[in-house]
């Protein structure tokens, strides 16, 4: 399983469906990975695409994202989350991956009272280790998007934040300068989840790119 398979799900799909062309495709950090693959591999059957912080597979951005990071270390209060940011979990259970995971979701965020809005994360009990390890980890089979991105025929919204360590927006930049007409708004003072630390202005970005057809209410 690879995020350049899973398109190949949304495709089954749009089949199941019935649909002759998906209005709109939207995915967020690995989420985008596989509806960005989708639209590369399927550019005819996808109007609008959007990519919220989404990964760029096989793109390195160890830069970017060591930059965020440092400068994170200078709060105080993150030091735990950064600790159990940077220990290994190879080995790991379920349930102490799910463990981890709780210790260092406030990197996630710019504010780290976010954490409090997304008690289903912060309440994981156990989370498929060998999951992680076959599409991001030491079991990872990665190709690059960067070269195909001139492929991608939908209409695409890219949304991006100054303070994600993941998804950083070096990434949005270079998926932006690869497909043709795209946009690509970034946020300042927040995070992995732009519609938790900035909800109202994702929302009136979605709806001012959709056509009105497909606005949202």
């Amino acid at each position: 399983m690879t995020s350049w398979h899973l398109a190949e799900d949304v495709e089954f799909l749009r089949q199941e469906l019935k649909l002759e062309k998906i209005p709109c495709l939207m995915g967020h950090s690995g989420g985008g990975t596989a509806a960005l693959w989708y639209a590369i591999r399927f550019p005819e059957k996808v109007e609008n695409l959007v990519l919220l912080n989404h990964q760029l597979e096989g793109f390195d951005d160890s830069e970017s994202m060591k930059a965020i990071l440092q400068q994170k270390q200078k709060d105080p209060e993150l030091r735990p989350a950064l600790d159990a940011w940077t220990a290994s979990w190879d080995d790991a259970s379920d349930e102490e991956f799910a463990a981890f995971f709780r210790s260092f979701l406030p990197v996630y965020f710019y504010n780290l009272r976010s954490c409090d809005k997304v008690p289903s994360l912060r309440s994981l009990s156990r989370i498929p280790v060998w999951n992680y390890h076959l599409l991001h980890g030491k079991n990872a089979s990665q190709r690059s998007q960067e070269a195909e991105l001139d492929f991608v025929k939908a209409r695409t919204l890219l949304i991006f934040a100054t303070d994600d360590p993941i998804c950083t927006p070096t990434q949005g930049m270079v998926t932006k300068n690869g497909i043709s007409g795209s946009k690509m708004v970034v946020y300042d003072k927040c995070g992995h989840f732009p519609w938790i630390e900035k909800k109202e202005e994702v929302i009136n970005e979605l709806q001012e790119f959709f056509p009105e057809t497909h606005s949202l209410h």
